[in-house]
């Protein structure tokens, strides 16, 4: 039988920290930068550290003293690019952070601070780049009424519930920026799913860490601002495609098979409604997601991966760039 560890409210005090940052497309500058900061702020606090950049396309990002560089592997999404960092990572405690953070070395040495003594997972408040609050991040849902309800009481009581500081059930973690035990990260295997190629991962991993009965804490004092979005700028339909077959994971995962049919039905339906009030719908990346379910009896059809978005036969020339850009 597996050993289970019980993650209570504190533990021993780690000495090394491990960064890590899944890296597609991103400016190596603003990478260079964004891990000096990182160490200094470990380095201000005691403690060695260690960055990641897991490198999920071919550009070409050289090692710098206590950077390490995974490259080569091509892209293997995000989850699955936070695997092959996590597996050979020896640090005592672990951050993992989207690159287009922009972090203040004030606020991660306080988030150290913080997290590092807690057992169970941590996470900041995440800010936009104009420096609000950004609700969406934490909101929690498997079908769209349940968003709705979740980002009106993540926008208008999640900050202001000073009664625990463990995020509340109606909010999930935010992938954006969060710390956990290598120990817990190695239970957790990984602890992002690699069948989620991009979004909704943060989502699965708040509901099996519940399960468990982990404590996810919310550190209310240390805000990290984070741009969002970058991933889909250059292959907006690729991230569509992944956001909805992400979605139908979760609720085939909560629900079974009557949970796909009820997603796809629920998307069909508020999709139809966004289009009545004149907003833009990704009709045929929710067409490609669903049909792999559909081919797979609503069963789970795999994880969705680069070469399997390359192999399907798109009908939007979008679509098809998107699999050229991803497999570049």
């Amino acid at each position: 039988m597996a050993k289970i560890h019980i993650w209570g409210e504190t533990m021993k005090p780690p000495g090394s920290i491990g960064y890590i940052i899944v890296a597609y497309r991103n400016s190596t500058e603003d990478l260079a930068r964004l891990c000096r900061k990182l160490l200094s702020s470990a380095s201000a606090v005691g403690l060695a550290s260690t960055t990641y950049i897991v490198v999920n396309d071919e550009s070409q990002i050289y090692a710098e003293p206590g950077v390490t560089v995974i490259s080569g592997h091509g892209n293997v999404g995000f989850a699955g690019g936070i695997k092959m960092a996590v597996d050979i990572a020896t640090e005592d405690y672990l951050i993992f952070l989207n690159p287009d953070c922009d972090v203040s070395t004030e606020q991660v040495e306080a988030f150290i601070c913080e997290s590092t003594t807690r057992a169970g997972i941590t996470v900041p408040v995440i800010e936009t780049s104009a420096g609000d609050f950004d609700y969406q991040t934490y909101e929690n849902w498997t079908f769209t009424p349940g968003r709705m309800i979740s980002a009106y009481l993540c926008q208008h009581h999640l900050l202001r519930d000073r009664s625990s500081d463990l995020l509340p059930r109606y909010a999930k973690i935010s992938g954006a920026f969060v710390g956990m035990p290598l120990q817990l990260a190695r239970e957790l295997k990984s602890p992002f799913d690699p069948e989620f190629f991009l979004y909704a991962e943060d989502r699965d991993l708040t509901r099996r860490v519940r399960k468990r009965g982990i404590d996810i804490h919310f550190v209310k004092s240390v805000r990290i601002r984070h741009a969002g979005g970058v991933s889909g700028t250059s292959v907006s339909e690729l991230v569509s495609i992944a956001k909805s077959d992400g979605s139908i994971r979760v609720a085939s995962r909560r629900f079974g098979r009557f949970g796909v049919a009820l997603y796809i039905f629920d998307e069909l339906i508020f999709d139809s409604i966004r289009v009545v009030i004149g907003k833009k719908v990704p009709w045929s990346s929710r067409r490609i997601a669903a049909a792999r379910w559909k081919r797979s009896g609503l069963r789970n059809p795999g994880s969705l991966t680069a070469p399997i978005l390359r192999d399907l036969t798109y009908t939007s020339p979008d679509a098809r760039g998107a699999t050229e850009s991803v497999n570049r």
